[in-house]
């Protein structure tokens, strides 16, 4: 049995299972996307490593407070939760707050009939910041001290594909695991050592939630 440590870019496994499914991730969620992409006759799961991520309103200029939005207060709930299971080990970057942007459904509104913007067709532009170096630090850490076999890493991000190859060199198998979200670079496919889509159908079973969509392969 090889033993897998997974590395889990946050924002993108989470949306793993709100896009395709509907519903709001939780521990336990996230871990059956991690034992949906493991062969279990032949791997042996370790741990979970996750990374997560007062301004203006961009129209009336009105001020918003963040920490009272009811998305930080899930992403927080979250996190808190992730803390309490011993499969996971919690990452934090830092959030950096770009500016705004308009969202898919003002840009179609617009595209139909021109108007004057207003605040709620804006969406902050948030990014997290050190994720890649953190990333790069335990790849190299769970290399050095041969932690495991392989890792199997939950990205769409091809910004991982440096720390990907040098962890590679050091011997540790890197496989990508992509499935249903985002669009994903071939440089980052290259990169790894083998490129796994998430099994779908057994996924559908360990969370007995329908997916919501096909998804193409």
């Amino acid at each position: 049995m090889d033993d897998v440590i997974f590395l889990l870019d946050g924002h993108f496994s989470r949306l793993i299972i709100e896009n395709l499914f509907g519903v709001n991730a939780t521990p336990f969620r996230l871990q059956s996307v991690c034992l949906s992409s493991i062969n279990p006759s032949a791997e042996n799961p370790l741990k979970a490593y996750s990374y997560g991520r007062t301004k203006q309103l961009p129209i009336s200029n009105n001020l918003i407070d963040f920490s009272k939005t009811q998305s930080f207060f899930i992403a927080k709930r979250f996190q808190e939760n992730l803390c309490k299971n011993p499969f996971f080990a919690l990452r934090l970057g830092r959030l950096s707050f770009d500016g705004w942007k308009a969202s898919e459904e003002a840009i179609k509104e617009y595209s139909i009939k021109p108007k004057l913007p207003k605040d709620n067709d804006f969406k902050p532009a948030l990014n997290q910041k050190r994720v890649d170096m953190m990333i790069g630090m335990d790849m190299t850490e769970i290399a050095l001290n041969k932690k495991a076999k392989r890792i199997l890493l939950f990205t769409a991000d091809d910004d991982f594909t440096p720390a990907i190859e040098e962890t590679r060199k050091r011997g540790l198998d890197v496989v990508l695991v992509t499935g249903g979200v985002g669009f994903v670079k071939n440089e980052l496919i290259k990169a790894c050592s083998d490129h796994r889509k998430i099994d779908l159908t057994k996924l559908e079973k360990l969370l007995n939630i329908p997916l919501l969509k096909i998804v193409p392969t």
